[in-house]
């Protein structure tokens, strides 16, 4: 009420000020343009607005914004709420008092509003209090307590209050029987909608499902393949293993065998010397008894040069056969090398171990060929130089050594040749390894970038898992919220069904009230008339 009466004193208090703002601007026009009446505004004009006309304008500002603010206002607008400048002063003194009047009309219903509204909260504390005192038994302090509640009703201004909220009831009740139908129209929608939510995330989690199992079935592939391909392998390796290992012993018997056949070669070969040798020695026996007679100076010397050439010639065997002895072990320390290196290469050079080989016994062949050959050279030059005795064995001793030295340079080359091909096996076996080592590589990149790309797809179905989730969450508190508000609305509603039914069960009261006070009247007139009656026969007695 005290508000309603402020605003009405400001908007007062606002047309006065306009009243001598217009009587300034007449004087003003009048001393300077005489005979010509003021012009007609055209264009949006700029009008102060205080705090007290713009109340929604001040709402909508922020703190910090100014108490009075320009606002632009069209001309239809200025025309309709405020008298135009080209109105008379007696145009102007009837419009603020038109105003004035219907300010005090709003101030009048305002002030109505507050009695009724006092009157209704009156009516209701004794209604309560009557129906408090009803349900203790008190009933005549009840029917007092309704009675006064209704004095406050019958005022004719509470009257038309009570039509006008009666009628704001029913389009209440109206406005929520639409409401609630409108409501519940919503919410199947809703439900509608999030059945097809709920059946479209059952079709994704089910599409996630099988692909999850596609994926896993092809990496379970995968990993067979890759042990099936790990365990042929091993078996190749085995196999190779075990047949390089069977070749290596084929081969340490096939050389053990030549080397004992070399062995009784040179013995034979050595036998045969000792044979020549002593053959050698009887012929020389012969001879020198022969020319024992002739010339036994020459003998005396001759026998002097045999002991010593003798002497010569056993320390030339026993070097020869110490470095025979020092050739076999050499021979067998050589083999033994190669045997280890063989076996180290046989794994990769089987083909070329076995050329190797041919042409190893090819060449001790060769050379044993030669031997015998060099052998019978020797005996025949032997037979065909029996007197230049001493320069055939100066010759025999030479031939030996040459052909010491050539059997070194074959062993020699041979051992070039081995270690040449030795190294060509290497090479080979590291080319090989290296091969295999970049082959291995390859497939562990192939198998890296699968991984790659499976952790990936994995990595992208997570995310897509986890926006689903996080929707699914957002989903869940705007439904949540949704339901917070549809449960705060419906204790609104229930609230307001409870005051309603208040408000129902206090009219209802009310009428029992009324239906109560009026048998109490009618059973007290009647007992009046009864009381009567009876002092009339009591009288007439």
């Amino acid at each position: 009420m005290k508000k309603s009466y402020m605003q009405g004193r400001c908007f007062y208090i606002f047309l006065i000020s306009i009243f001598f703002a217009l009587l300034k601007f007449n004087v003003y026009a009048q001393e300077q343009k005489e005979g010509q009446a003021p012009a007609k505004t055209e264009q949006a004009s700029s009008v102060p607005v205080t705090t007290t006309e713009a109340p929604k304008a001040e709402a909508q500002a922020s703190p910090a914004a100014p108490a009075v603010e320009k606002v632009e206002i069209n001309q239809a607008a200025i025309v309709k709420t405020i008298p135009s400048y080209n109105l008379t002063l007696k145009q102007l003194i009837e419009e603020a008092q038109k105003r004035i009047k219907q300010a005090d009309d709003e101030i009048k219903q305002e002030e109505t509003l507050s009695r009724n509204k006092e009157r209704e909260a009156k009516f209701r504390e004794h209604f309560d209090l009557g129906n408090s005192l009803y349900a203790e038994g008190r009933l005549k302090e009840a029917k007092a307590e309704w009675a006064k509640a209704l004095e406050f009703t019958k005022d004719p201004e509470m009257q038309n209050y009570v039509r006008k909220a009666e009628e704001i009831a029913r389009k209440e009740e109206q406005a929520k029987r639409d409401k609630e139908l409108a409501e519940k129209k919503r919410l199947e929608q809703e439900r509608r909608e999030q059945d097809k939510i709920l059946a479209e995330q059952k079709r994704q989690e089910e599409l996630a499902r099988q692909e999850q199992a596609r994926i896993e079935k092809q990496k379970q592939l995968e990993l067979k393949k890759e042990q099936e391909a790990q365990a042929r392998q091993e078996a190749e390796a085995k196999r190779q293993a075990e047949l390089a290992q069977k070749e290596a012993e084929r081969k340490a018997k096939e050389e053990e065998l030549r080397l004992e056949k070399e062995h009784q070669q040179q013995e034979l070969a050595a036998k045969k010397v000792e044979q020549e040798k002593l053959r050698q020695e009887e012929l020389a026996k012969k001879e020198q008894a022969r020319l024992e007679k002739q010339k036994q100076l020459e003998l005396k010397k001759q026998q002097e040069a045999q002991a010593k050439l003798e002497l010569e010639q056993k320390r030339q065997q026993e070097l020869a056969q110490k470095e025979a002895e020092q050739k076999a072990r050499d021979e067998q320390a050589r083999l033994e090398k190669e045997k280890k290196q063989q076996e180290l290469a046989a794994k990769k050079a089987e083909q070329e171990k076995l050329k190797q080989e041919r042409i190893a016994k090819k060449a001790a062949e060769k050379k044993a060929k030669e031997e015998a050959a060099q052998i019978k050279k020797q005996q025949a030059e032997k037979v065909r130089l029996e007197a230049e005795k001493e320069l055939q064995r100066e010759k025999f001793q030479q031939e030996e050594l040459r052909r010491l030295e050539n059997e070194r340079k074959q062993q020699d080359l041979a051992a070039k040749k081995a270690e040449a091909e030795k190294k060509r096996q290497e090479e080979l076996a590291k080319k090989e390894q290296a091969r295999l080592e970049k082959q291995k590589q390859l497939e562990l990149k192939k198998q890296q970038e699968a991984q790659a790309k499976l952790e990936l797809e994995q990595k992208r179905q997570q995310e897509l898992a986890q926006k689903e989730a996080e929707q699914k969450a957002q989903e869940e508190k705007a439904r949540l919220e949704k339901e917070k508000k549809q449960q705060e609305l419906a204790a609104k509603k229930a609230e307001q069904e409870k005051l309603k039914q208040e408000r129902i069960a206090k009219k209802a009261a009310e009428k029992k009230a009324k239906e109560e006070k009026a048998r109490l009247e009618k059973e007290q007139r009647e007992k009046a008339k009864a009381e009567k009656s009876e002092q009339e026969e009591n009288n007439q007695e």
